[in-house]
């Protein structure tokens, strides 16, 4: 499965952000001046080797912040694109996520998609407001090439919006 040290890369104005895998810290590449920062332990954030399977979090780009779900959806980073400030915080969800999208606009708004069954949350990270909705369809499956058979994993994931690519979020 997640075997190369980085699984993604997020593009903001003339950095570039390399998202860990099997590598400890996300790496910030200045393109124009080859300048390089490393922020460490993010890695540990966006994923991890759990009961023989690589479980990756939720990650995305919005409004100036890195936001990093960590793999049991316990804990999330933001990091500040622009200063690399980083702020750590709880949640108490119980699930771990495995997409995460912002609602169009101005807000802290995202819809997080979980890694394990069909309930998708929409959180607001300003206000802790969350709503939950069953997204479950006669007939959906999901698959794990992997290992050859059906599973309640991963329905989502590598999902993005109309009009989205991973680096443009």
């Amino acid at each position: 499965q997640h075997s190369s040290a980085f699984i993604d890369t997020f593009i903001y104005g003339d950095y570039v952000f390399l998202v860990p895998c099997r590598y400890p810290d996300l790496v910030r590449f200045h393109t124009g001046t080859g300048a390089v920062d490393y922020i460490r332990g993010v890695g540990s954030f966006t994923a991890a080797l759990v009961n023989g399977e690589w479980r990756r979090g939720a990650r995305c780009l919005h409004r100036d912040k890195l936001r990093f779900f960590s793999y049991d959806g316990e804990k999330y980073l933001t990091i500040d694109a622009k200063t690399l400030e980083v702020e750590e915080h709880s949640t108490k969800f119980g699930c771990s996520y495995v997409e995460m999208f912002p609602e169009r606009g101005d807000k802290n708004i995202f819809w997080l998609l979980p890694n394990e069954g069909t309930m998708v949350r929409r959180w607001d990270e300003d206000t802790g407001e969350t709503m939950e909705f069953n997204l479950y369809l006669d007939g959906m499956e999901a698959w794990n090439y992997y290992m050859g058979h059906r599973t309640n994993k991963n329905y989502f994931e590598g999902l993005l919006p109309e009009g989205f690519t991973r680096k443009s979020i």
